[in-house]
């Protein structure tokens, strides 16, 4: 009994020694340097349409590998010390939808080389333009903002009213385009002038558009089948937002991917009346299509 007890207290001193030491040699949490991005700026050329984006994160990389992805403006810590390559890839809600929020495909991703050292802020100023190889097929200014003679958006026979140019509620430039239900009722639907040629399977393809609306209104396609059938199909409700403008990135590839018949398409928007209001303003402006494919 007595070799017993030894060999207990023994043990116990040897796993109390154990834990005290694992406790004493347990390195200090690493300190970090810190990255500072209030926004990324986006730089276009002629026929990509306007530089105004909406990017609501930087995905940061050190030396390419995966930091996370952080909402803008943020501080983001970084465990390196030394010159380190820092990448920032803008991104974006898909849709709008706060749980869908990737890297944008269609632009360049930044990096500079950063002297990290622990606790010191460096502040970036991310600039990003598009890929060249990117295509922009709604017109040769890349994009329906307005300003011309003309508008590339024609109602259809469903439509109890036209998209007008009007100068007063503009986001950009001298114009934008309005759509004005005024009576309970009332309802419209709009499709882009252009058809548009299949991109291939897979192949990204975005509706970037600006719009301030108090009223909810539906963004689709209408796809020209290699059947001779024509089939319609709405993407996304897109709730009011008024007061301010938004941008949002629509995104269509899964659609155009899933209807692999197809051999040209449209854009249309539509919508009635909300049933709490008697009338309803949506203005639209920028309204950009953007693809990797043809």
């Amino acid at each position: 009994m007595y070799i017993f007890n030894r060999i207990k207290i023994i043990l116990f001193f040897i796993l109390f020694a154990g834990l005290w030491g694992c406790e004493i040699i347990d390195p200090e949490d690493p300190v970090p340097g810190y990255i500072y991005i209030e926004d990324i700026e986006t730089q276009t050329t002629a026929g990509e349409g306007t530089a105004r984006q909406n990017f609501s994160e930087a995905w940061v990389f050190l030396d390419q590998d995966l930091v996370g992805a952080f909402e803008l403006p943020a501080r983001i810590p970084v465990i390196a010390e030394g010159k380190h390559t820092i990448g920032v890839k803008p991104g974006i809600k898909i849709n709008g939808i706060s749980s869908t929020r990737s890297g944008y495909p269609f632009v360049e991703q930044y990096e500079k080389e950063v002297d990290i050292e622990k606790e010191k802020i460096d502040t970036l100023h991310p600039k990003t333009h598009y890929f060249d190889e990117v295509k922009f097929p709604w017109n040769s200014a890349g994009q329906e903002d307005f300003e011309q003679g003309g508008v590339s958006l024609d109602s259809t026979k469903e439509s109890d009213v036209q998209i007008i140019r009007q100068g007063t509620t503009v986001f950009e430039g001298n114009q934008s385009g309005l759509i004005e239900l005024d009576s309970a009722g009332m309802k419209f639907q709009i499709e882009s002038t252009t058809l548009f040629p299949y991109p291939g399977q897979n192949v990204p393809v975005f509706l970037e558009l600006h719009y301030q609306a108090d009223n909810s209104f539906v963004v689709g396609t209408k796809l020209y089948l290699n059947t001779g059938n024509i089939k319609q199909n709405p993407i996304l409700i897109v709730r009011p937002h008024k007061d301010t403008w938004n941008k949002i990135y629509i995104n269509l590839t899964p659609t155009l991917t899933r209807e692999n018949r197809t051999t040209e398409y449209q854009i249309y928007f539509s919508g009635n009346v909300n049933q709490d209001m008697n009338n309803a303003k949506i203005y639209l402006d920028n309204i950009k299509l953007v693809t990797a494919g043809s």
